[in-house]
């Protein structure tokens, strides 16, 4: 029987086997929630969908160790080799009034997630937003300012971490930075007003909800010696859509001022800010020519620069096209329950109008590496990357 399958669904087929080939997770949210973590109690604790729960300390109390996952992960590189790590924020609480909130880093291992450093953030502070931007971690929170009970937090406070091994420790210069433009005013044609007036890193007007990414950099824009900043910010106007800003934020004397921004997309997922030779270099996963609105597949490089005062795209480079979601899936097409995951066949050839990332070969042959070849040239259980763009047809057995 033979099946001609829409490339947007072949990595949902391929998947199931891909399963019984390799037993080590990725570090989607379903492994996270099923992890081990230390760093909490006196002994390392093993989460099961997303929840632990302890022995009582004393017999017969009401009272007993309860963690549990909150909220979603964000991935990127914090030790700068290479590979994206996690960052998950989890809960504990005894039974008593305290909850307390914690940041744990999570790599990759042979045999799944390992957790390699915890970091006590507080108790009954509220996360508004957090995200990995380079080599350091960003979290948006409201903690308990001095006139706060402990029930009810309402100071905006920048927590910023870099991974030393298994230490994280705190990096108050960028806190510091990033607190600043956490409440700026920035101009904006998504307010009535005109500009977005900044708040702990948010701003609510009726129906339009803005908040920092967490991706801040700092550096010279302008070439005036004094360290400039760049930010993203994400609006949404309650609909589906989340739109992505680029702001550069010029120093003059210390006092900050943000520029009119660039639009970077919808619903892209943004994983590098940095500023460099006088650029913002935006790394992102952006729209293809062919996704849909809800699914961003293509990875870019942009740089900006300001011309003119104004800042300006200069530069994108592609650094190719990957997989929707953490957890290898893409949407779309038809998928066929009845076919035999391990008995498939890959056969390539085709036209110009349909691509193969090499990833789904992988998941068949087990390699994607080498020179660029002829797609048309490969037969089945091929290997290389496939420069070519063919059409995909399954052979089931």
């Amino acid at each position: 029987m033979r099946k001609f399958v829409p490339l947007i669904v072949l990595y949902l087929i391929l998947t199931l086997s891909l399963a019984a080939l390799a037993q080590a997770e990725a570090l989607t949210k379903s492994a996270l929630e099923n992890a081990s973590y230390s760093g909490i109690y006196s002994d390392t604790v093993q989460l099961a969908d997303g929840l632990y729960e302890g022995e009582p300390p004393v017999q017969d109390s009401t009272a007993r160790p309860h963690l549990e996952l909150s909220g979603e992960p964000v991935y990127g590189d914090m030790d700068g080799d290479g590979t994206d790590d996690a960052g998950v924020i989890l809960v504990e609480d005894s039974g008593g009034t305290g909850h307390f909130y914690y940041l744990a880093i999570v790599k990759q291992g042979d045999k799944g997630p390992v957790n390699v450093a915890t970091q006590l953030l507080g108790d009954r502070i509220k996360i508004n937003n957090m995200a990995i931007a380079k080599d350091h971690i960003v979290i948006d929170a409201l903690t308990q300012g001095p006139n706060d009970g402990a029930c009810c937090p309402t100071m905006p406070t920048k927590f910023v971490y870099t991974l030393n091994g298994t230490q994280l420790t705190a990096a108050p210069q960028i806190a510091e930075f990033a607190g600043r433009l956490a409440n700026l005013s920035y101009p904006s044609t998504r307010a009535d007003s005109g500009h977005i007036d900044l708040s702990g890193g948010a701003y609510e007007q009726e129906d339009l909800h803005v908040l920092m990414t967490g991706f801040v950099a700092r550096g010279d824009l302008n070439g005036d010696g004094q360290d400039d900043g760049a930010l993203v910010l994400t609006s949404n106007s309650d609909g589906s859509a989340d739109f992505y800003d680029l702001y550069a934020v010029i120093s003059e004397s210390g006092v900050l001022t943000p520029l009119a921004p660039v639009e970077v997309g919808d619903r892209i997922e943004m994983h590098d800010l940095t500023i460099g030779n006088g650029e913002i270099i935006l790394t992102a996963t952006i729209k293809g020519p062919d996704d849909a609105d809800c699914c961003s597949t293509q990875m870019a490089q942009q740089h900006y620069a300001l011309q003119d005062g104004v800042l300006t795209l200069t530069d994108q480079q592609e650094l190719g096209a990957v997989l929707y979601g953490r957890a290898g899936i893409m949407p779309g097409g038809a998928f066929d329950p009845d076919a035999d995951p391990n008995g498939a066949v890959l056969n390539l050839g085709g036209t110009d109008h349909h691509w193969l990332n090499p990833t789904l070969v992988s998941a068949i042959s087990g390699a994607a590496y080498g020179p660029a070849v002829d797609a048309q040239t490969l037969g089945t259980g091929c290997t290389g990357y496939i420069s070519q763009q063919p059409d995909v047809v399954l052979n089931w057995s």
